[in-house]
């Protein structure tokens, strides 16, 4: 009787021993294929694994995580409403077949998005710098103290934020200058989204970059009216220092060991944008008026710690989802017509 071990490793000797015909460690490479093969072997284990949990006969409450029959309408714990089959089969497979991925990661790609296009398209742009101009065409935010509405220009034709152009206060938030930029702005979401999903859920982080992006924009036109100046806003580090004092202020509140140190780390983090932005000459009210609102916002979100986001949470979340893809479209567009 054949034994099925060695079988198996039976193509791992052939290699081995081609290995050695032309003065190769066999025994180097025995050990190095039977290493990948165990490898394979374990994530086939839990490929299986993950499909049975998707699989399994039984509902799982998105409130409260209470297990439910697979016919049940409502929850017999706390009485949320629960997924139709094929809703709890599409949120299982996502959540076990999502390979890690968050809405910070589609953040960025949404940005690299912006980016090519504006850079692509724009006269005076390239890959390695994009112009002013150009970013103010693509969906800036742009104030200019000079009065008047330029005669015969439309509504849609306007360049000013306040020229009826207000979604400017959230699609600046999609476009960077150059490759610092972008690659800063992107590491900065990467690191600190991860800890806000963590503690409020993706819906409540999908809302914070919402609101506190558009306060930061409109901190930074509040502030530019104020001084007189011709101001060019582009970037998301203001939403994400709306991450950044919202993760402050509520590792403050916590007072645990962990949230002393997730306070602390975002201290930090607003001593290294500051220092930053005097390096490139960043946006401070932006950044500021971003701060402010994030930590605003820890006081009055709840957490979802404990319990998953109910059904307003979670229409907050697609709203703002909505929001994000509607400011990729609208720097599509405006890039359209450079």
């Amino acid at each position: 009787m054949s034994d099925p071990q060695r079988d198996e490793y039976d193509w791992i000797e052939t290699v081995a021993r081609l290995g050695k015909a032309v003065g190769m460690n066999p025994v180097r490479i025995r050990w190095k294929l039977r290493a990948w093969q165990d490898r394979q072997k374990g994530r086939g284990a839990a490929v299986k694994s993950k499909a049975r949990a998707v699989r399994r006969e039984h509902k799982t409450c998105p409130v409260c995580n209470g297990i439910n029959a697979i016919d049940d309408k409502s929850c017999t714990h706390c009485g949320a409403r629960l997924r139709s089959r094929q809703g709890e089969l599409v949120a299982r497979f996502f959540r076990q077949f999502g390979f890690g991925l968050g809405v910070e990661v589609l953040l960025v790609v949404g940005f690299a998005i912006c980016y090519v296009l504006v850079a692509t398209a724009g006269e005076q742009s390239s890959l390695f710098s994009l112009s002013s101009q150009d970013l103010v065409l693509a969906g800036g935010n742009y104030h200019d103290p000079a009065p008047g509405w330029p005669a015969g220009m439309l509504p849609w034709q306007a360049r000013r934020t306040l020229d009826l152009q207000y979604w400017r206060l959230w699609s600046y938030a999609f476009l960077h200058a150059g490759p610092m930029h972008i690659g800063f702005n992107s590491y900065a979401l990467l690191y600190i989204a991860p800890m806000v999903r963590q503690i409020y859920g993706t819906n409540k982080a999908l809302l914070v970059y919402l609101v506190t992006g558009v306060a930061a924009g409109a901190a930074s036109l509040l502030w530019a009216m104020t001084a007189g100046k011709v101001m060019v806003s582009i970037g998301a580090s203001g939403a994400i220092c709306g991450f950044v004092g919202l993760m402050l202020v509520w590792g403050h509140q916590d007072r645990t060991h962990i949230g002393i140190r997730i306070r602390n780390g975002m201290a930090r983090w607003v001593l290294y944008i500051v220092i930053f932005g005097f390096v490139v000459g960043a946006d401070h009210a932006a950044h500021i008026g971003g701060v402010v609102a994030g930590g605003l916002m820890a006081l009055l979100l709840p957490t979802s710690i404990a319990r998953g986001d109910s059904t307003p949470w979670r229409l907050a979340g697609g709203l703002a989802s909505l929001a994000c893809l509607g400011a990729v479209i609208l720097v599509a567009v405006m890039s359209s017509t450079l």
